[in-house]
């Protein structure tokens, strides 16, 4: 690639998926490789993404291991329309190099676009850096509430696949605005009036 003179650097890749019967995908393959080639882009053929679904079930086991190195490894999602995509993509890393600048850190963040639509995507990211054994939780607590502070401050949702709990769920109310959660709330107390089932876990 460096010998046709690409920057390798300033590259990214896409993994294009095709479903349905044979001659649906066939045509749909053709599609892509001749919007690929007008676009100076080349197909790697089935390769990359054989491997990436094999990995992608292996990649969550890496956190386990990171934190054995003092390295804490996660990740958050969101989704946003397209006019919106630029935007939250420059929010979200500067949020998060300002949390690691807070806390006297080199930290380390990357995004990939995993699901596409026509009226938006989803942008997910993945982020890391060195722990302070004393404070690890609230270290974590500064970085990831900065990036999920970002998604709702650009017009980002609070969550993609992932969904919300816990972790997630002090956002909700300024994700879905006070009557949403109003709503949710009553729906809960209809359907759970015992509050057994994972309480406040959604809606405080």
């Amino acid at each position: 690639m460096r010998k046709r003179g690409w920057d390798t650097d300033d590259m990214c890749i896409s993994y294009v998926c095709f479903e349905g019967n044979p001659k649906d995908v066939e045509a749909r393959k053709k599609a892509v490789a001749a919007i690929a080639k007008k676009n100076g882009a080349i197909v790697l053929g089935s390769g990359p993404g054989a491997l990436y679904d094999q990995k992608k079930f292996d990649t969550p086991y890496l956190r386990d291991f990171l934190l054995e190195q003092n390295t804490v490894g996660d990740v958050s999602e969101t989704a946003a329309p397209w006019s919106k995509l630029t935007t939250v993509h420059k929010a979200v890393y500067d949020a998060a190099e300002r949390a690691y600048a807070s806390l006297g850190k080199k930290g380390w963040i990357m995004s990939h676009m995993s699901h596409s639509y026509h009226s938006g995507a989803c942008l997910y990211f993945t982020f890391g850096y060195v722990y302070d054994h004393e404070n690890p939780y609230d270290e974590y607590h500064t970085v990831k509430s900065a990036i999920q502070q970002a998604f709702i401050d650009n017009g980002g949702t609070l969550s993609h696949h992932h969904g919300v709990g816990l972790e997630h769920q002090p956002w909700m109310e300024q994700d879905i605005s006070p009557e949403g959660a109003n709503i949710m709330r009553a729906l809960f107390s209809s359907t759970d009036p015992g509050n057994n089932l994972n309480p406040r876990k959604v809606i405080s």
